[in-house]
C-alpha cells in the first residue's frame, strides 16, 4: 500500500518538475495529460482492514489530535449508532483509564449532557 502512494507521489514530483520547465502555453497540456495518466484506476489504494488502518494513523498523532478527533466522533456516533453493544463497546474504551471517582463523574456528565468536573489524576 505504502509502495503504491510512494509511486504516486514520485509521479507528482516529476510532474511538477516538467511544469516548472515548460513554457506556460503548454503547461496545461502537460498537466491535463499526466493528471490522467497519473489518476488511471482507483484514486488511493484500497482499505483491506479498516481497523488496522485507523489504528496506525491513530498511533502517529499527536494526543491533543486525537483529543480533537474523538470529540467530533463522539458527538456524531449519538445519533448514528443505534445498536447497544456497540456503544456501550465504545463507551467502556473510553472510559478505562479512569479513576473510580472520575468514572463515576464521566458517567453523570454522560447522563445530564453537561461537561464532567474531574478530579485531577496525573496523564498516563
Amino acid at each position: 500500500m505504502f509502495d503504491e502512494a510512494r509511486d504516486r507521489l514520485a509521479g507528482a514530483e516529476r510532474l511538477i518538475d516538467a511544469i516548472e520547465a515548460c513554457d506556460p502555453d503548454y503547461a496545461g497540456i502537460i498537466m491535463l495529460q499526466a493528471l490522467e495518466a497519473m489518476f488511471h484506476g482507483a484514486p488511493c489504494p484500497p482499505l483491506d482492514d479498516l481497523d488496522r488502518e485507523m489504528r496506525f494513523w491513530a498511533g502517529i498523532t499527536c494526543t491533543a489530535e486525537l483529543v480533537v478527533l474523538v470529540r467530533a466522533c463522539a458527538g456524531e456516533i449519538g445519533g448514528r449508532i443505534e445498536d447497544r453493544v456497540i456503544r456501550i463497546d465504545l463507551a467502556a474504551r473510553l472510559m478505562a483509564g479512569l479513576s473510580d471517582r472520575n468514572w463515576r463523574a464521566a458517567y453523570r456528565a454522560a447522563r445530564s449532557g453537561r461537561s464532567p468536573a474531574l478530579a485531577d489524576e496525573p496523564d498516563r
